[in-house]
Order: structure tokens, then sequence, then C-alpha cells
């Protein structure tokens, strides 16, 4: 799915998302079941897409935009779909802070390694504001 030369993300045999697209041409292919758009006004906007189904598993990807060229992308994954009808109430700190290995290992077996790569860097963390794990890819 994340090409190792390159950083682009592979989502089918016809759509690849790479550094640098445009907020059009990715929110264009209409991917997942939820399209969320915010605009920060200030160079930066985010475009949230929910349920991408690829190979098999399915993200909720945030990817964000500056002056119209996606620098980054956060993510989430798993083997099932994602109740997009969940809240607050079914969160577990815990759980959550052990998906960042199961996030780590994800990224080993696409990329062999965390880091930094020639298109930028890649990894998993726990975010205490967001309080939530995932994965980030950020492009140079």
């Amino acid at each position: 799915m994340i090409d190792k030369d390159s950083g682009s993300l592979k989502i089918s045999e016809s759509i690849l998302i790479k550094p640098n697209d445009t907020f059009d041409e990715i929110s264009g292919l209409a991917l997942g079941e939820v399209q969320e758009v915010t605009d920060h006004k200030n160079g930066y906007k985010w475009l949230k897409l929910k349920n991408v189904e690829m190979e098999g598993q399915y993200f909720l990807l945030g990817l964000c935009f500056f002056d119209n060229r996606l620098k980054l992308l956060d993510f989430v994954v798993d083997n099932q779909k994602f109740d997009l009808n969940s809240t607050w109430d079914d969160w577990n700190e815990v759980e959550e802070r052990n998906n960042v290995s199961k996030y780590r290992e994800w990224i080993r077996k696409e990329l062999g390694r965390e880091g930094q790569f020639e298109w930028g860097g890649v990894g998993a963390t726990y975010d205490n504001k967001r309080g939530s794990s995932f994965i980030f890819i950020k492009y140079y």
C-alpha cells in the first residue's frame, strides 16, 4: 500500500495518492463512505475519508493540504469496517495506547521500518490531545 520509493499510498490498481497531489485531485476520487472537509483558512485544509477499503483492510484517513498540496497523511487501519457511530463512551485509553504497537508492526510489514526516507517520514504515535493512536506519513 505504501510505496517505499515515493511514499505514495496505493488505494487500488488505478488510484494512487502521491505527495503534493492537490486537494481537488484527491477529493474528486470520492473515496470511502464519508468525506469531511475542514478548511482552516490559513493555507491548511483537511480531508477526512472514512472506511476506505484497501486490500481487505479499512482505513480512516486524514489528509492535510497546505497551499492546496498534500503534505501529511494520518490514518488508522483495521481488518473490519469502522463503526462511524461510535462515541467517546466506546473509548478506552489503554486499548488506544496499545494500538501504537499494532500500527508500528503494520508499518514494518509495509516498509521494513519506521523513520525517515528520501521522500519523508513515517511513524506511529499516541496523541494525548486527540486521545488516539495513528500512523502518520509526513512528506518533505
